[in-house]
């Protein structure tokens, strides 16, 4: 979907000279992989609608039409807003939370090793007021609440929350969560140089953000009821992946209308795709 986020000194020397796609990688090729392509489009039931999606992501400009006459005309009530920059997501966040009636509540975060920012799944501060919109960033162990999903929040604690969800009878309470996070390491083993997976820490939180609004990067794997997208395309793969966010195009407003110059693939992403052409 989206290019690899190169985050660590030790990533960007490894992957340097445009090999940050495992498939430019020359581990890749030494694993003599045989593909499977797999056909069957699982979060879009219209097929008209993955075509489409399909062709942006492939970086053709054809459906453009199609995608700004269909989309829903007026924006979307009670629902997320995909922008592409941080600092947009979180002003929406803010502004929306702040008009809320009642107190504030903040929620820390418990950390154990050193963990950088961009390897934190929300935020170490959570300021929630009951009545906000918020979104899970996480699968709960009893199938309660996935990644993606949207819930209100109902009433806070010094150490829980509980929300309810749409079409969902009960309130469901909410703990912090725990996530083990890792990091890649560059070794020398056998006198090559490798990566090495270890782990640095854990992190605990609510595993939820402001769902009012959020990024692109940070949408991907997700699946929303409804959408807001304000379209861009200054990285490969970000038109594309806002789009399919939504499972009917019925589902999407756009906040701007789609241009050209948007539909954005990376060409060494398309070469791959053309390699695959061989196993269909």
């Amino acid at each position: 979907q989206l290019p690899p986020v190169l985050a660590t000194p030790a990533e960007k020397e490894y992957f340097a000279n445009g090999k940050a796609y495992a498939f430019n990688t020359s581990e890749w090729e030494s694993w003599n992989f045989r593909p499977v392509i797999l056909h069957q489009v699982i979060r879009q039931n219209d097929n008209e609608f993955s075509s489409v999606l399909n062709s942006i992501r492939e970086g053709y400009t054809t459906s453009i039409q199609y995608l700004n006459s269909k989309s829903a005309k007026s924006p979307l009530k009670d629902t997320i807003t995909i922008v592409s920059r941080n600092r947009e997501a979180n002003a929406i966040n803010l502004q929306k939370v702040g008009s809320l009636t009642g107190d504030w509540k903040l929620y820390n975060s418990q950390v154990s090793g050193q963990i950088n920012d961009q390897d934190k799944p929300v935020p170490d501060k959570l300021k929630l007021k009951e009545g906000a919109l918020v979104v899970f960033t996480a699968n709960s162990a009893d199938n309660t609440y996935f990644n993606g999903t949207s819930a209100i929040v109902t009433h806070l604690d010094h150490d829980h929350i509980k929300v309810r969800i749409a079409n969902f009878s009960e309130e469901i309470t909410v703990y912090p969560f725990t996530w083990t996070i890792y990091d890649y390491r560059l070794v020398k083993e056998d006198n090559h140089r490798k990566l090495k997976k270890v782990q640095i820490g854990e992190y605990q939180q609510l595993p939820i953000k402001l769902g009012y609004a959020i990024t692109i990067h940070k949408s991907q794997g997700q699946t929303y009821n409804a959408a807001n997208i304000v379209p861009a395309g200054w990285a490969p793969g970000l038109l594309y992946v806002a789009l399919s966010r939504v499972r009917n195009i019925n589902q999407l407003h756009l906040l701007n209308k789609i241009e050209p110059q948007m539909v954005n693939a990376d060409p060494n992403v398309i070469d791959f795709y053309k390699h695959l052409q061989q196993y269909k």
